[in-house]
């Protein structure tokens, strides 16, 4: 049923909470994990304001090539990461792909999905609630609304692993 299940995580252990549930069912069935995850890219960094040193508690603005380096650290740290889970799931049989996606989360998501004929987007939400959804809003939210394949959403809560 199965063939190609998106596995979402940003390498927290509450992303990590959908992983016991995806591997319970990608087995039985030989079904292929998509492993991924999403770097905003230095030009969203920088628009949505993670750059701003005054937000940073003061010091010089920084320039492109350091926030784009920066990036680049993000990016060789989440296929890292995404190696060590894959290497850690890979005895129980699963066959297994890894993607660093670069850009907007929940859009990266769905496209990533979309592009691989995907039959299902496993993702963990944080359960944010009140002003911290409202302002960060959820990116599993926005993927169910914005994606065209089945979502499994596990609620994942702090000391969950």
């Amino acid at each position: 049923m199965y063939q190609h299940i998106v596995v979402a995580l940003d390498g927290s252990p509450l992303a990590e909470a959908v992983l016991p549930y995806v591997t319970a069912i990608a087995g039985p069935l030989g079904s292929e994990l998509h492993l991924v995850q999403v770097v905003r890219e230095a030009r969203d960094l920088v628009n949505l304001g993670f750059m701003d040193p005054t937000a940073m508690g003061g010091g010089s603005v920084p320039d492109m090539k350091t926030i784009e380096a920066a990036v680049a650290a993000q990016v060789q740290a989440a296929e890292r990461y995404l190696q060590g889970k894959a290497t850690e799931l890979r005895p129980k049989g699963l066959k297994l792909h890894t993607a660093v996606l670069m850009g907007e989360p929940s859009a990266q998501i769905v496209k990533y999905a979309q592009d691989r004929d995907a039959d299902l987007i496993a993702i963990s939400t944080h359960g944010r609630g009140g002003l911290s959804r409202m302002f960060l809003g959820s990116v599993a939210d926005k993927v169910m609304r914005q994606g065209t394949v089945p979502v499994l959403l596990i609620r994942a809560h702090e000391g969950h692993a």
